[in-house]
């Protein structure tokens, strides 16, 4: 029953927060609940002293008229924040640290003084016991001047213009782009169109093959509005984009457990076999990335398909030196 009322009292404030209003079906996929669930929900609220505005017929949206005070922060709601903030300055994403700080003391300047002396208290506890750390091993060195600038690029849809290393060749060479977004893995990258590209498909840039970096300034492009990170990656393993292939690995039955709690690929189906071993199949591109990930599991996995995935994990096997 608490649970029932808490998702009212959350639905309200989804209500005030969007100036689109919210669908029954957003209800229904955010709450886990039926049409018919859906509509009880907002009669609910509309019966109680909210003052409900239904802003379109199709698909129907509903928005609160007026607004309610929202409660203050607790302290996971601080911890998340703070551990936000640290993150993004760990990434050298300097100006996300600085407006997520900023947000945190905008936020705490609106709680009464009990409420906030509450939060320290606790903050100083959670403090001396955070188990939050930045990702531990190797990390680029990025040059955050260059970065902000990159950032500022990608915000005012501006034509930039930079030397950059070939990760095949290791030839520089002189590029001009439209830059498009970020994308973080293993390495930190710029999505972007070449515009001397013999294609106009969109390419990544390893930030740190990326040097004299100049903005075009009241240089323009027309950015397409149907462009999405997902979009762009939902064929792959990883970041790195070619044409996908059937994958089918077989794991064997002592890690059965550990691989039923990941999840490969959007696409992928799993199964588990009469000997106990686990099938995973899906269809997707990355190879290398798919090696890198597999050398993670030993010998406990074999590789069905592709057979270019089963000679590239020989490649690799044979290229690795192990000091004596």
């Amino acid at each position: 029953m608490y649970e029932k009322h808490l998702d009212l009292l959350n639905l309200v404030y989804d209500m005030q927060a969007s100036i689109h209003g919210v669908t029954y079906l957003q209800i229904q996929e955010k709450y886990q609940v039926s049409r018919r669930t859906a509509e009880r929900m907002i009669h609910a609220i509309s019966n109680s002293f909210f003052e409900i505005e239904l802003l379109s017929k199709r698909p129907k949206r509903w928005r609160l008229s007026r607004t309610m005070a929202t409660p203050p922060l607790n302290i996971e709601q601080v911890s998340v924040l703070q551990s936000a903030a640290k993150m993004f300055g760990e990434h050298s994403m300097t100006t996300h640290a600085e407006q997520t700080h900023m947000l945190l003391r905008q936020l705490r300047a609106n709680m009464d003084e009990r409420a906030l002396q509450n939060v320290e208290v606790d903050m100083d506890t959670l403090g001396k016991s955070d188990g939050f750390v930045a990702k531990p091993g190797p990390r680029e060195k990025i040059d955050e001047k260059m970065l902000e600038q990159l950032r500022n690029a990608v915000l005012a849809c501006e034509v930039i213009s930079f030397d950059y290393i070939s990760r095949k060749n290791q030839t520089q060479s002189r590029r001009t782009v439209e830059p498009y977004g970020f994308l973080s893995g293993t390495r930190r990258y710029l999505i972007g169109i070449d515009q001397y590209a013999s294609d106009s498909d969109y390419k990544m840039f390893v930030l740190t093959r990326i040097s004299n970096l100049n903005v075009h300034d009241r240089t323009y492009f027309k950015r397409d509005e149907n462009f999405s990170i997902a979009d762009l990656l939902k064929d792959s393993f990883g970041i790195y984009r070619e044409k996908p292939s059937q994958v089918v690995w077989r794991f064997d039955k002592s890690v059965a457990d550990e691989v039923r709690e990941w999840k490969f690929h959007h696409s992928q189906s799993m199964r588990t076999m009469r000997d106990g071993r686990v099938e995973v199949k899906f269809y997707a591109g990355g190879i290398d990335e798919m090696v890198w990930h597999l050398v993670t599991w030993g010998d406990k996995v074999q590789v069905k398909q592709p057979q270019r995935l089963v000679k590239r994990l020989a490649q690799m096997r044979n290229a690795i030196r192990v000091p004596e």
